[in-house]
């Protein structure tokens, strides 16, 4: 399947992430190839520097949401996914990954990859967990890495819905290990104030709350 192929589905699943958020209260809007025109992307796609690499243009994310916290305002980039296989792993493109590294460790925002199963990964768990793929024809062409989908993260753990009576930092009710936590607080290891989870004394964000929980499942 070619890039013209899988654009019809994933803009599709892009529009739904958007449309998700937005109805659960954060600002969504897109962002990314989605705001090119279809000449400037086949261009993009005849591009490489000297050194044979293309433009990591070509996976920027697709979507920027923020969501108000107290005075101030979370932002965080999504990479929606749409998964074509029926296979226990997510096949990420490892340009891609590169991408989202750069936004989160250079550009300072908070980067995801979302799935259209509505699990959730981080740049960094792609990199960590995530095994080269066989060489394929299908996509770009470009190496990939496989991730297993046991690693993927509920949607609603690391975008809770914002009821519509407060602007601080609430998780669902539905989930026991979330808190209706403040603005005063943040996530004892990254200090961000956003979807805060409590593992034992302490509160986390949805990532590293993760972490912390694979780390004392050891």
């Amino acid at each position: 399947m070619n890039f013209a192929d899988r654009l019809g589905p994933s803009e599709l699943f892009e529009a739904e992430v958007v449309k998700r958020l937005n109805r659960t209260g954060w600002g969504a809007f897109p962002f990314g190839q989605s705001l090119l025109s279809p000449e400037c992307r086949k261009r993009l796609m005849r591009f490489q520097d000297g050194s044979r690499r293309p433009s990591l243009i070509r996976w920027m994310p697709d979507v920027i949401t923020f969501r108000d916290v107290g005075t101030k305002s979370w932002v965080a980039l999504i990479d929606a996914k749409v998964c074509l296989s029926q296979t226990g792993n997510y096949a990420i493109e490892l340009s891609a990954v590169e991408t989202c590294e750069i936004y989160t460790d250079r550009l300072f925002t908070p980067t995801f990859f979302v799935f259209d199963d509505w699990t959730v990964l981080t740049p960094r768990e792609a990199r960590q967990r995530g095994r080269a793929g066989p060489p394929s024809e299908n996509g770009s062409g470009t190496a990939y890495v496989l991730v297993s989908k046991q690693y993927g993260v509920p949607f609603e753990e690391i975008f809770p819905p914002v009821p519509s009576n407060r602007l601080e930092p609430v998780a669902p009710i539905a989930n026991p290990a979330m808190t209706d936590l403040s603005e005063t607080h943040a996530c004892s290891r990254c200090s961000e104030p956003i979807g805060l989870l409590m593992l034992g004394s302490q509160h986390f964000c949805g990532p590293c709350y993760c972490e912390e929980k694979r780390r004392a499942q050891k």
